[in-house]
């Protein structure tokens, strides 16, 4: 994987980490724990320390960003938009260009985006763009919602003019769902119809070409292989 893509996934993850830590500290409040204390304590320490702090506190986000991910994937595509996406995307384009004979299969959505970054990388990195786009629409999907549940709470407890504020999280929890999902959905479009390139079916792109070493055909069987369990 690219270095580019390694920072889209970084901060797929790490940017909406560090808004459900947020979050995680607004929930604390409402039971009234109090982190400020902390926090002082922190502000006031060294500046080694506060670089040390800086990276755990980046690592933090960056795994609770992954926790909360699952959460935000069953949210928008198990709750919201039902289906497999890789199958709704490629009944779609069956039936637009049904005179390309198209023979994948949705499953083979993973082994087509392998081949394709080996022979064509920049057009494979910007799939890879578009599924971190999604994977960031869909946490501020998620961030949206819990941040609409805490202002509820605070405005059912102590300021009924956060209802405000929780009406103006709503239509983003619902936009930034629907922009994922599109996102998404260009993910595995773009592969399916850049792979029609080399063939119409996994067989054709696999031995397109014919220029391929006996041992990569070995590693691209061992793929494909674990592709259908």
């Amino acid at each position: 994987m690219s270095i580019a893509i390694g920072v889209y996934d970084f901060f797929s993850y790490t940017i909406p980490g560090v808004f459900y830590l947020y979050i995680i500290y607004e929930f604390l409040k409402l039971f009234k724990v109090d982190v400020n204390n902390l926090l002082s304590v922190i502000a006031n320490t060294s500046t080694p320390f506060q670089v040390t702090i800086l990276i755990i506190g980046l690592v933090t986000a960056f795994i609770v960003g992954h926790v909360f991910d699952m959460v935000a994937h069953f949210l928008v595509f198990n709750l919201m938009y039902r289906g497999k996406t890789s199958q709704i995307v490629l009944d779609k384009i069956k039936r637009r260009d049904n005179d390309a004979n198209i023979q994948f299969e949705a499953k083979d959505w993973h082994l087509l985006l392998i081949l394709l970054r080996q022979r064509n990388l920049p057009v494979a990195q910007t799939f890879d763009k578009h599924e971190a786009d999604s994977i960031m629409f869909r946490n501020i999907s998620l961030i949206a919602l819990l941040t609409a549940f805490v202002m509820g709470a605070k405005a059912t407890l102590d300021d009924p003019y956060l209802w405000i504020t929780v009406g103006a999280f709503l239509p983003v929890w619902i936009m930034a769902a629907r922009r994922s999902f599109i996102l998404h959905t260009w993910f595995f479009e773009g592969i399916f119809l850049s792979t029609l390139e080399y063939g119409n079916s996994v067989n054709k792109v696999l031995e397109y070409g014919q220029r391929q070493n006996p041992e990569h055909l070995v590693r691209i069987g061992l793929l494909q292989k674990g592709n259908k369990t």
